[in-house]
């Protein structure tokens, strides 16, 4: 989870950028499916830091890219959250199935990061 929304270097941005793919890449049981492969994944990844302006940005601006980044996976499971939206958030995810919204799982938060 970030902190409250402060102003990051570039260079600050960047580091938070490059250790959230570490963890990705540590824990996920496959990021780079969703992405075709490796190659797409870190292209994606390349894209991203590329993006990064040379001033700096918000928190809760790196907090949206990086959200855009992992929601590629598609998989439901793999999300991040900002500390001023972990609240707002139903503890539980949802997928259509026949046309009809479903509950498929639930998460406790405390255990979200």
């Amino acid at each position: 989870m970030l902190v409250k929304m402060q102003h990051l270097t570039h260079s600050q941005a960047l580091e938070d950028a490059n250790n959230l793919i570490e963890v990705l890449v540590d824990a996920h049981p496959d990021p780079y499916f969703a992405f075709g492969g490796a190659i797409g994944f870190y292209r994606s990844f390349h894209n991203l830091v590329e993006s990064l302006p040379n001033e700096g940005m918000s928190s809760k601006e790196l907090y949206g890219r990086l959200q855009t980044f992992v929601s590629q996976l598609k998989d439901g499971h793999t999300k991040l959250f900002y500390e001023d939206d972990a609240n707002l958030q139903l503890p539980i995810t949802f997928e259509v199935v026949e046309n009809h919204l479903v509950v498929n799982g639930y998460y406790d938060p405390c255990y979200a990061w």
